[in-house]
This record gives C-alpha cells, structure tokens and sequence, in this order.
C-alpha cells in the first residue's frame, strides 16, 4: 500500500444534524449536497437518534424520477425508509436493493420485494443473498447510492449502521458521504453489481485522491493482509511526537488477536492507543491481551447505573490515526462495516474507506472521545464481571450485525 499524505485536499466535514422531519426534496437537497461525517447518538432526542437514518431518508425522497438508488444493509425495519423506497418506485426512481435472506419473510424485506420485485434484470428490485452474496459468510456490507438527490449527484454514503430502529436508539453509528465524486461512487456501483452474483471471491481496492476503497471477502492470503492488520503494521512512533490511535469496535474475535498484540507493541515503541470495544462481543483473549499490554482499553456498553453490559453502545468500525504512517505524517479515518474478525474479510460482503484530512480527523476523534467519556474500563471489577468467558464461534461472529 502506497504512503499517504495528508497535505492532499481535505473532504469537507459536516456533522450536522439532519431534521427529524425531513422528507422533502428542498431538505433531501440541504443533507446531501455535502461530503463529510455523520454521527449519531442514542442516549439524545429523537432527531440526534435518528440521524444517519433520517438522513438516508432525505437522499431516497430527494431522489426524482430517472435516477438510481442502490442500497445494501444488513436489515430495514424503519417503515418510514421502507415506505419512501416504495414511493420513490412508484415515481420512477430505478430502486436496487441487497439484503440477506434472512430478511425475505420479515415485514419490511416482503413489502418490498412484493413492491419492487426480486427480478434483478429489472429497473426495480430486491436481491435476498443466501448467507454472503459472493461467498459463505454473511451479506454485511453497509453502503447507499444516489445518482441524484436534490441538487446533489453520485452521492456515495459508507455506514456502520443499518437501517433499523436498535440502530438508532441503541447504537453509535458513523456514516461518511461523498458527492459528486465520480470515480468513488463508480467503485461503489461496481461492487454493489458484483452483489448481484454469480457467487465468488471479489477483492477490489481503489486509490482515488484522497480516499482508499477495500471491498471484501477475499478467501485468499493471510492474517497479515486483513485490512486492520496492514493499518496497524505500517503505524510508525517517533520519539520527537507520539503517533495517536483510537480504534472502535463492534466485534473482535480471537482471529485477529494479531491486531491486539500489534496494539500493544504500538503502546510499548510510546504511541498514544486507545480502544472502544463491546463486552459481549469480544472475545476474552483480545481483553487479556490488552489489558496485559495496558493499552488503555473500554466497555462502550454501558448500564444506566454505570455497570458494563448494557444495551447502549457503539456499533462504529473505524480506526483513527494522528502521526507517522509508513513515511508520512497523516491524519486519517479507515471507516465502514468491517468488524475484527477473520470471516468478515475472508467469506462476508463488507465495506471499508480510508479518507485523509485534519477535519475528517478531528470529527471523528471527537465522536470517539464521546463514547470513551461515558465507557467503563475493561480492567474495572464491572469490565472484568461482564467479560464474555468463552470465545466466539464462526457462527456467532457472522451472526453479528
């Protein structure tokens, strides 16, 4: 992987939020004509719950008749989103879909397949992808595309949420968006039409400015080459300014304890590490490996009595990084639907952008110091008491959303 500079042009950040009452096209217009970061909260109001959610509402109804709307999730279950995806059919808008088959007999996946048609020759439709649609895993990429929305065209929104309301009212959920980047949201339509079959292993990864694109599974290789392995394998730590590393995950399995450990040798060569994990869904060794390596580590899911294990927490996949990067000083965010987990590259759909810049940084290790502020650490006797006691099978980890 070549170096990266953050001296190119920085994407524009907005972390603003998008109304609760959004639906028309003015206001899709407002939300999506601008690149940048969206983050939201569960423990606010509605409108700060709902915000990556609502926004993907305004793109869908700012879209007109004779445009292309492309979404892939794990799960649709807000009846707002299913109905504008079915009114925006109705006027014309070509809409594509791709959902596991788990969602085929659930109501929001049957209204819309009964809407659109399951026919993926046709303008309209929704693909159900048996386990992965390229490989055995699970369908989990995260992504939605709008060829036009408003004033705004080839909008490209990377995710770590779905569609759902545990999404937003339980987790904290990222989304970057481009517009009017030609050639990211061409990469982007060109992996969602590899989801349309047949079955097999698609690896791609693009360098466009200053954005990296990996779409997964790839079958092949080593632990070496799963993507959060490479990030952290070329963090450098000089003396003369600690390189900062923040890492949020959902899910860590005892398959990528190489990434731990390479977490703990960043913290021992004096970078600055911080990590934001579930309890339930990280395996006992990746929290004895961190904690046995002091890498300030905590519990996101957090009780109202402050205990770990609650149902609050942060869903987000993204690491951070401020410092040395291979030969370059960076400031950068590798974000998207990506868990720490070997099944999520090597046999599950999944999405994942690098984008360069100050600003994106900046927001992004804001979100992340809001989260650490209201976590538990893993070494308290709360963390230690809600600490899974056995790893994770395959099949818990591609159950995982």
């Amino acid at each position: 992987m070549p170096a990266l500079s953050s001296r190119a042009a920085t994407p524009q950040v907005t972390t603003t939020a998008v109304p609760a009452t959004v639906g028309t096209a003015e206001k899709a217009a407002q939300s999506c004509a601008a690149s940048g970061a969206t983050f939201n909260d569960p423990r606010g109001n509605e409108e700060a719950q709902q915000r990556i959610i609502r926004m993907t509402e305004s793109c869908i109804d700012g879209s007109p008749p004779g445009s292309v709307i492309r979404i892939a999730t794990l799960d649709i279950t807000f009846d707002y989103i299913t109905d504008g995806l079915i009114a925006a059919h109705d006027r014309g808008v070509r809409v594509k879909i791709v959902l596991p088959s788990t969602q085929a007999d659930e109501p929001d996946g049957s209204r819309l397949a009964r809407s659109l048609g399951t026919d993926v020759s046709q303008g309209s439709f929704v693909r159900f992808c048996y386990n992965g649609c390229h490989l055995t895993g699970v369908m989990h990429a995260k992504f939605s595309l709008f060829s036009m929305s408003g004033g705004a065209s080839q909008v490209a929104m990377s995710t770590s949420s779905n569609l759902t309301p545990w999404s937003a009212h339980n987790n904290w959920n990222d989304a970057y968006t481009t517009v009017g980047n030609a050639r990211v949201y061409a990469a982007y339509v060109r992996y969602f039409r590899s989801l349309l079959g047949p079955r097999r292993n698609f690896r791609r990864t693009y360098s466009i400015g200053n954005y990296r694109l990996w779409f997964y599974p790839t079958p092949v290789g080593t632990r070496r080459n799963q993507l959060y392995n490479i990030l952290l394998s070329n963090i450098r730590c000089p003396r003369r300014r600690p390189t900062v590393v923040r890492v949020s995950t959902s899910l860590w399995s005892t398959t990528m304890a190489r990434a731990a450990r390479r977490l703990v040798a960043l913290q021992r060569y004096g970078c600055v590490v911080r990590v934001s994990l579930q309890s339930d869904h990280t395996d006992p060794l990746i929290v004895e490996i961190l904690g046995r390596g002091h890498v300030p580590s905590r519990f996101s899911d957090v009780k109202e009595d402050g205990r770990a294990g609650g149902s609050t927490n942060s869903h987000s996949k993204f690491i951070t990084i401020n410092g040395r990067y291979l030969r370059s000083d960076v400031r950068s965010v590798t974000t998207g639907s990506l868990n720490m987990s070997r099944p999520g590259s090597r046999t599950s759909d999944n999405n994942m952008i690098w984008i360069g810049g100050q600003r994106v940084h900046a927001a992004y290790v804001a979100a992340f110091d809001d989260v650490w502020e209201q976590s538990v650490g893993i070494g308290s006797a709360s963390g230690r008491q809600a600490t899974r006691t056995r790893p994770m099978t395959t099949r818990e980890q591609l159950a995982a959303d």
